[in-house]
């Protein structure tokens, strides 16, 4: 085992700094710095754990994971990424889980947004939310859901699209997949109120939007379509 400490007063503790030198040329690459454990022949390789310590008078520090901009291209990017199985037993691959803490009486919240525009002309980041694709069997299903209410309301739900101030608003779209198999079906949209056991279920209330003063477009279209079959 190997430590390696920095230095403590009566107040702070010293600062702890990995870091390669600036590269010498214009043209040249900052150097690499890799953080890794061995691998093992047969048994589970060690873990890496990068954590900041508990604080009993104040708040926890926090973890940064800064990627450098670019003076002449797009950004560093930062990838997290986790082990594969192998094919040979059908194993699985590793897992990645981001889980905020409790605060409190309140768990933490988590956020997934991309940074604004810093042109005018510009647009923002995209966030895509998507299982890879399967060549035998069926591709992964995803959920989104919250928590269940053990002495309180269930926690909602909400798709909402930005406003435009030039255009039309963003629309929002729920596309079932497409099917080529002769003998099944496309898959279909099911939108359901929730039920109760002590009162009415839940409604739904589909409400187009509110346009002009003018009375001839004053609202928006709710519009139903059955395609024929052949």
């Amino acid at each position: 085992r190997i430590r390696i400490f920095s230095g403590s007063s009566d107040v702070d503790s010293g600062s702890f700094l990995f870091q390669t030198p600036d590269a010498s040329t214009s043209t040249g690459l900052s150097g690499l710095i890799v953080l890794s454990t061995g691998s093992t022949a047969a048994g589970n390789s060690g873990p890496i754990l990068l954590g900041t310590g508990t604080a009993t008078g104040g708040e926890g520090g926090p973890v940064y994971f800064n990627v450098g901009a670019g003076g002449s291209g797009t950004g560093g990017d930062i990838v997290f990424s986790a082990g594969s199985g192998t094919s040979a037993d059908f194993t699985t691959g590793g897992n990645i889980n981001v889980i905020s803490n409790k605060r409190g009486k309140d768990s933490g919240a988590l956020t997934f947004k991309t940074a604004n525009s810093a042109l005018d002309a510009g647009s923002s980041g995209e966030i895509l939310l998507s299982t890879g694709d399967a060549t035998v069997g069926a591709s992964g299903a995803m959920h989104i859901g919250t928590g269940a209410g053990t002495g309180g309301a269930g926690g909602a739900i909400t798709f909402s699209v930005g406003d435009a101030n030039v255009g039309l608003g963003g629309d929002a779209e729920f596309w079932a997949g497409d099917s080529d198999d002769d003998s099944a079906g496309g898959g279909g949209v099911f939108i359901r109120g929730g039920a109760s056991t002590t009162g009415h279920g839940g409604d739904i209330i589909l409400a187009p939007g509110v346009g002009d003063d003018d009375p001839e477009i004053l609202y928006g279209e709710v519009c139903f379509f059955s395609n024929t079959t052949k």
